[in-house]
């Protein structure tokens, strides 16, 4: 979608994951996340903010893979790490997966695989924009740079809260139901101001 923003979401994740490893001594599932971040660092600095270059199906598929491999491995070398901790890490695109299943469907009655360009960052993006106004393309790009980082604060929170709560299944699930109820109430008031759109 953005310059930046699976890379850098990724990167944050994959941190968490080195830290749980790390509390845990799974020096092995430590190395692994240290050697991916390294190689999406080296990647990120081509993407943000220019857009040099870009992950494309086959790396965003591959750094979703790797990342789930980890969470799936440490939740099952380590009894003391909730299952709930990588929920809660991966919660954006679980939940926005989910949430855009249900608004093409349910709430537009378009196929599930239909695209739209109605995703949260994209309503991010037409906000930074401000929708009702001409954009030339230096300015696009420029706004483009500037969504990735507001997912990156919002990756760092759960990041730190989720390492913070890495045994505690209630509480994980809880910030899990939270972020779920924020995210719908964020999309509407974006929406609406966006678009015109209370889906």
């Amino acid at each position: 979608g953005y310059n930046g923003l699976a890379a850098g979401y990724s990167v944050i994740v994959l941190a968490a994951l080195a830290a749980a490893a790390t509390l845990t001594a799974d020096w092995l599932l430590l190395g692994i996340s240290l050697s991916m971040i390294g190689a999406v660092l080296g990647f990120l600095i081509w993407n943000w903010p220019g857009g040099k270059m870009f992950l494309g199906d086959g790396g965003a598929y591959l750094l979703g893979f790797v990342i789930a491999e980890i969470s799936i491995l440490l939740v099952l070398r380590n009894a003391e790490i909730s299952p709930w901790f990588p929920v809660l890490l991966l919660i954006y695109p679980i939940f926005e997966t989910l949430y855009s299943i249900y608004r093409r469907r349910y709430a537009r009655g378009h196929a599930v695989g239909k695209p739209d360009d109605l995703h949260l960052h994209q309503l991010l993006y037409r906000w930074l924009v401000d929708a009702d106004r001409p954009v030339d393309q230096r300015e696009a790009t420029t706004h483009n740079s500037r969504v990735a980082p507001y997912y990156w604060w919002l990756a760092a929170a759960l990041a730190a809260l989720g390492v913070l709560l890495r045994a505690d299944t209630e509480w994980l699930a809880l910030c899990v139901l939270l972020f779920c109820v924020g995210y719908c109430l964020l999309y509407r008031q974006l929406a609406a101001q966006t678009l015109r759109f209370s889906g």
